[in-house]
């Protein structure tokens, strides 16, 4: 499948009242000069689904005719003012690439034509003193109409960054708004059209309900499966390890708050589960093989070509196969059932009670657990045993972590102290486990080879690191948990 060129876009938008110009802006400090101006004309179709599934989330995709770039593009939102900009040549259809990428937020919904735009672009370029371009300025008259034929007509400007940071597109905004022209309230030209606004996340605070803390947070892990499967299927890097994370985030949510959800949510939780594990042998191969090709560095200096190139086969083989079953799961009908069950997750009377009152009890029984398996594995002697009731920690640290996220909005403050002392306590944990499944690499590879006295070396390094992790262990515990007292007072 072909991925498209991506290109990543920071862009502020702008109104442009009636009879107003766009000043004049190479005396921004920055700007050696401007080009320009420079006039093309563009016309698009925007697609979605009937009930605008990808406006919604903030997603674009459209087929443009005119300009440099013309062809399918499909915009994916990237953080404040920025979206990841994938594009495919122009074809009659929707390209399948690009139908599959927004699968996530489409469902079984066909995509049609919503809206058709005409823009004449006036184009200027801002440049530095080396005459590097620091930005594009460009006012756009559009000609628009949605799916009831109503026309719409507007002009705006915007300024894309090129070269230039955050300060040039502040100091640029600011002779912008001297001239009377400010933000958009539109996060696209096609939102306008379709009348879609943007999106606003809820403020949660003390005052909050349970529901709408718990609600606020699985909603917020729902939008980072949809946006992480996007780059999952292009193969960016760390994508499965955040799609991953969010999949645990929801499951824990449920699982620690259970009692404020209408429904039980065990079945959900479970699927979550099952994604975790579609898209584990993933992550688990891009961690272990640059784990182990580092630690056979450290072993070994230089190090063999021999031996490296073994570990390297070993492991493509996996990642190969691994990224088949993650792609698989992505594409099957039981992952979109997970996504709708997902939407459609709703609260009880008693999540209506005060978060505060409620939240902080949830918390203090997810504390009993982690302290009842930290006991376990102190009077546990090493071997596979004590590997089994790490691990058990390491998941309901994890569940504890989660649920801590969740109750920010009780006291952010603490919880931001709390989270913090968390990472000491995840990645020891997370670097025991590390050492277990290494070892179970590191043994298969010395039966399969010629070289099994280095990969034995590697193996008993392994053993060590796991036996140091498990030395700290009741302390960092300790810790994490005085660092999270502020949470666990409740208001009765």
């Amino acid at each position: 499948m072909t991925r498209g060129t991506a290109v990543r876009e920071v862009e502020r938008k702008y109104e442009l009242p009636p009879g107003c110009d766009v000043p004049a802006l190479s005396e921004v400090p920055g700007v050696g000069s401007e080009t320009g101006p420079e006039r093309v004309t563009l016309d698009a179709v925007y697609y979605d689904t009937a009930d605008l599934r990808l406006l919604r989330h903030g997603v674009t995709l459209r087929c443009r005719r005119g300009g440099d770039d013309a062809g399918w593009h499909l915009k994916i939102p990237a953080g404040e003012d920025a979206r990841t900009e994938i594009r495919l040549p122009s074809q009659d259809s929707v390209p399948r690439e690009l139908a599959a990428m927004v699968r996530s937020y489409t469902r079984a919904e066909p995509l049609a034509p919503q809206a058709r735009l005409h823009t004449d672009r006036t184009r200027r370029v801002l440049l530095d003193s080396g005459e590097i371009p620091l930005a594009e300025v460009v006012v756009d008259r559009v000609d628009a109409t949605g799916p009831d034929g109503q026309p719409h007509r507007w002009s705006e400007v915007e300024v894309e960054l090129a070269a230039g940071g955050p300060s040039l597109a502040d100091a640029v905004e600011a002779r912008l708004r001297d001239a009377g022209i400010t933000r958009s309230a539109s996060p696209a030209k096609v939102a306008r059209v379709l009348g879609v606004p943007r999106r606003m996340a809820p403020e949660l605070d003390r005052e909050s309900t349970a529901g709408e803390v718990v609600l606020a947070y699985l909603r917020e892990q729902a939008a980072v499966l949809a946006a992480c499967d996007v780059a999952v299927r292009r193969d960016e890097p760390d994508a499965v390890h955040r799609m991953r994370v969010a999949a645990r985030r929801a499951r824990s949510t449920l699982r620690s708050y259970r009692t404020l959800l209408r429904n039980p949510p065990d079945a959900l939780a479970g699927e979550l589960g099952w994604l975790g594990v579609q898209l584990g042998a993933a992550r688990d191969v891009e961690v272990q093989w640059a784990r182990l090709v580092a630690r056979l560095d450290e072993e070994r200096e230089p190090a063999d070509e021999r031996v490296r190139a073994r570990l390297d086969r070993f492991f493509a083989d996996r990642a190969e196969r691994a990224r088949g079953v993650a792609i698989e799961a992505l594409d099957s009908d039981r992952y979109l059932r997970l996504l709708d069950a997902l939407d459609l997750v709703d609260t009880n009377a008693k999540a209506e009670h005060g978060a505060v009152k409620v939240i902080p009890k949830a918390l203090a029984a997810v504390v009993s657990t982690v302290d009842t398996r930290v006991r376990a594995v102190d009077a546990a002697p090493p071997g596979a045993d004590r590997d089994e009731l790490v691990h058990r920690v390491r998941k309901a640290a994890k569940r504890l972590r989660y649920a801590a996220e969740a109750a920010r909005p009780l006291n952010r403050s603490a919880a931001h102290a709390a989270l913090a002392r968390f990472i000491g306590l995840q990645d020891l944990l997370g670097e025991y486990q590390d050492a277990v499944v290494a070892r179970a690499q590191l043994r298969e590879l010395a039966a399969d080879s010629g070289d099994g006295f280095v990969f034995g070396v590697l193996y008993q390094r392994e053993r060590e690191i796991a036996d140091a992790q498990v030395a700290r262990l009741d302390h960092a515990w300790r810790q994490a948990k005085r660092a999270l007292k502020p949470l666990l007072v409740h208001e009765s």
